[in-house]
């Protein structure tokens, strides 16, 4: 379980991987909490290979899975249930929060979050960063493609209180979400994140975190503008090689649209496309230049979806079924034998289930033509 210790802006896995490396200073500033209460580092650092300076390394990339597991021992060895509550309420003020690095030059809370959005979410290939306009104002949202819990409670408790308590600094004014949204089911620490965040609306089980402000928040100016600073992270951010591939990865950017509307019904080309700002035909000829179809596309991800909830077994197969947008149960039943050769039912509550080394989706039926213009 080799760690690597570097700059997350030239080390990154590439778009899709199974279990991606993430660049985190989470694991560093755990360490330096369980330092601060006297609990000896020795079990995580022979556990997980954590070099002697990871508390002083501004990141780590560790994968994925081992980053939750990290995560659980610490919490374990420390005997805290809030673990990523306590890591973010330790951190206090970081000038190199890559939030306030990333929205330096904004002149509101809206456009900091727009550039928070843009440059960061450009910085991992993994992690989906996304705003959603909603009634109460403007949702933060964070999703793992294929995880629905993300990368657990411990991570995504830290990264919305750290977000929370890092947006107050930025607009020098206790602001409150109107609703926090955590991608776990367990709900042990909703007392603590009613206390930190300020608002009684907190939710889990919702397959991302997010964060919902106020239009009146978000026209909140924000302090420490520094307009140099910004236009050289958003030359450098562009520059970077994944970015411009994460830029124009249309197949992720479909992905992450329809993520977002499964669970609505049965998803079609033509309101993917306009979401995407293009036509339908616009939308099937660049996918075709990667040889791929927007069915291919969707079917991918229900697969990728559909084993975690199987493996969860806290749903009925007929709500996984409605969440992937099927409606009905029985084309979710033989979509997943053609996944994985078995049936949910036998797989449900179990270790996830390993998928053959070739499992193609079907080829698209022709569709209606919705919107065909360019």
């Amino acid at each position: 379980m080799a760690i690597l210790r570097t700059n997350p802006l030239f080390s990154m896995s590439q778009p899709g991987s199974n279990n991606p490396l993430i660049p985190t200073r989470l694991i560093g500033r755990t360490c330096s909490l369980l330092r601060a209460r006297g609990i000896g580092l020795d079990p995580l650092f022979s556990a997980f290979q954590l070099p002697k300076t990871v508390e002083q390394d501004p990141f780590v990339l560790l994968p994925a899975d081992q980053i939750e597991q990290f995560l659980q021992t610490a919490a374990d060895l420390a005997n805290e249930p809030f673990l990523g509550i306590r890591v973010a309420e330790h951190t206090g003020y970081d000038v190199f929060n890559s939030l306030l690095f990333a929205c330096s030059g904004a002149r509101d809370g809206a456009s900091a979050l727009d550039r928070y959005v843009r440059y960061v979410g450009a910085l991992h290939n993994d992690v989906r960063f996304s705003t959603v306009k909603v009634p109460a104002g403007t949702q933060l949202r964070i999703a793992f493609p294929g995880k629905p819990e993300c990368l657990g409670r411990h991570w995504n408790e830290h990264l919305l209180v750290a977000f929370a308590l890092a947006s107050r600094n930025m607009a020098d004014v206790r602001v409150v979400p109107v609703e926090a949204r955590l991608a776990h089911s367990d709900a042990r620490s909703k007392g603590e994140l009613v206390r930190i965040l300020g608002t009684t609306h907190v939710h889990f089980g919702g397959e991302f975190n997010a964060l919902t402000f106020s239009k009146a928040d978000l026209a909140l100016p924000v302090r420490n503008r520094d307009a140099p600073v910004s236009s050289v992270l958003a030359r450098y951010a562009l520059s970077l090689p994944f970015a411009k591939a994460a830029e124009s990865d249309l197949r992720n950017k479909v992905r992450e649209v329809l993520h977002n509307v499964l669970a609505d019904g049965e998803p079609t080309i033509g309101p993917i496309a306009k979401a995407l700002g293009m036509s339908a035909r616009t939308l099937q000829r660049r996918l075709s230049e990667n040889a791929e179809t927007f069915q291919q596309v969707l079917d991918e991800l229900r697969r990728d979806l559909a084993l975690p909830y199987v493996k969860r077994g806290d749903l009925s197969l007929e709500e996984i079924a409605a969440r992937l947008g099927y409606s009905q149960a029985s084309a979710f039943f033989r979509a997943f034998r053609r996944w994985t050769g078995r049936t949910p039912r036998t797989l449900q509550g179990t270790q996830e289930p390993r998928l053959p080394e070739s499992t193609q989706p079907p080829s698209e039926p022709p569709g209606p033509a919705d919107d065909t213009s360019d």
